[in-house]
């Protein structure tokens, strides 16, 4: 809904450019052939997120601009009441809207991200005063600021779960190598950020079940990861809704 002032110019600005002249025709069709194929790439990968419409910025502005100059000449070639509100009124609701979309969208971001952020802050908090104040730890899910706040490294090579969990990239046998590496050299302290609180749609669940939040992310080879954990870990306590796990001290190198 953000983006409906913005595409509405650009539609407009698309179909008087194809009347225009043939450079600016030429120009015009470019833009679209371009936004076409960014909508392509999108529907290719199964998942839109919005900063995937960034590379739309520039077409959409390109059109956009013809549809603005299209709306002067007609402004301009008219002097009558009624005529001018007909076009000038369209364009004022799809800006409202935009407006509206737009406040309304950049809330239900920023929420999410402050509670995660609050989640972070306490987590950190809680490993600096715990047993465990150094070693590596091992964040379950894709949170990889808590490795900053924290101050610790990660225990894989891998900062976030993402490419764990996804279809076509993760293997059996990269999961196995991720194992060894816990196994060779086991992380201090596993955070199981996978969910926003208990019982709430997240990423693949460590050991506390939860319902999946449908993002293209649910290919789960993790198996051997959480049997390592499992066998090697106890909970120490749950942070803000997050479980921490803090190694046996039996099984300390």
């Amino acid at each position: 809904l953000s983006s409906v002032f913005v595409t509405a110019l650009a539609a407009f600005g698309l179909a008087s450019a194809l009347r225009a002249p043939e450079q600016r025709r030429r120009v015009a069709m470019a833009s679209a052939l371009w936004i076409g194929a960014s909508c392509v790439l999108v529907v290719a990968q199964g998942r839109f997120y919005a900063h995937y419409a960034i590379p739309l910025a520039v077409p959409l502005g390109i059109l956009a601009g013809y549809g603005l100059g299209r709306v002067a000449i007609s402004l301009r070639g008219t002097h009558a009441l009624w005529p001018r509100a007909l076009i000038v009124a369209p364009l004022a609701i799809a800006m409202t809207i935009s407006l509206v979309g737009g406040i309304a969208a950049a809330s239900m971001e920023m929420v999410p991200l402050a509670q995660r952020s609050s989640q972070m802050e306490a987590v950190s908090s809680w490993l600096r005063g715990s047993p465990a104040r150094s070693g590596t730890m091992l964040v379950w899910g894709n949170e990889p600021h808590l490795y900053d706040l924290s101050g610790r490294m990660p225990a894989i090579r891998f900062s976030y779960f993402y490419p764990l969990t996804t279809a076509g990239y993760s293997t059996p046998s990269q999961v196995a190598e991720v194992a060894k590496e816990l196994a060779d050299q086991p992380p201090a302290v596993i955070v199981d950020a996978s969910t926003e609180a208990p019982g709430v749609p997240g990423f693949v669940p460590l050991l506390t079940p939860h319902p999946l939040a449908r993002e293209g992310r649910e290919l789960d080879l993790l198996e051997p990861l959480r049997a390592f954990v499992a066998e090697h870990y106890e909970l120490a306590a749950t942070v803000d809704g997050w479980p921490i796990y803090l190694l046996r001290v039996a099984v300390i190198p």
